[in-house]
């Protein structure tokens, strides 16, 4: 299922079932017209109201994660190779990757957020936030995640969401991005969860 929840409350305002034979949805982006998820191998394009599927691309490789959209290109996470790849979002063709330098020895990243400059990128093994200006492997700031299993990221114009990987008990966080947002010293500071 996905989800649309009350940024204030937590509480569930609307949802959309997998398509087919998902059983694994991962990344979640919105291009500005479509809601994009990932169910790997594919990244399909779905409406918002409703979720039908209108189009579909494929990831660029095994165990996709992530999705963000930065106004023209898709960009995915990858947990089986650790890259970030940057997608054509008319036919999937890979136009570029990189490898973050990640502070800590790591392996699994998973989500993924574009803020209008840095890409946020979340990675479950070193429990670690980072931010990459698009294509540079040479992370501008990190962070450790409020949970042990940080899934997916969102970013809605101010502050940074995590979402937790957990099958009982997951949470939702509402986080100070750090910059470009805030003060230094509240890097990473829960805001809100739920």
């Amino acid at each position: 299922m996905i989800y649309k929840i009350n940024p204030s409350t937590g509480a569930i305002q609307d949802s959309i079932v997998g398509y087919g034979e998902d059983t694994a949805l991962t990344g979640l982006s919105y291009d500005g017209t479509y809601l994009l998820s990932n169910c790997d191998p594919w990244i399909y394009f779905r409406e918002l109201s409703g979720g039908a599927v209108v189009d579909s691309i494929p990831g660029p490789s095994t165990v996709n994660e992530g999705l963000a959209w930065d106004g023209s290109s898709i960009w995915s996470t990858n947990w089986s190779d650790n890259l970030v790849y940057e997608l054509d979002p008319t036919n999937g063709d890979i136009l570029s990757f990189f490898f973050p330098q990640a502070p800590a020895d790591y392996d699994g990243l998973t989500g993924l957020a574009y803020d209008g400059f840095f890409l946020w990128i979340s990675d479950q093994d070193s429990k670690t936030i980072m931010c990459c200006v698009p294509g540079d492997p040479i992370p501008w700031e990190f962070f450790l995640a409020p949970c042990d299993t940080p899934q997916d990221l969102a970013w809605d114009g101010t502050y940074l969401w995590v979402t937790e990987y957990e099958s009982s008990g997951a949470m939702v966080y509402q986080l100070d991005p750090g910059p470009g947002a805030l003060t230094p010293a509240t890097w990473g500071f829960i805001k809100t969860e739920f």
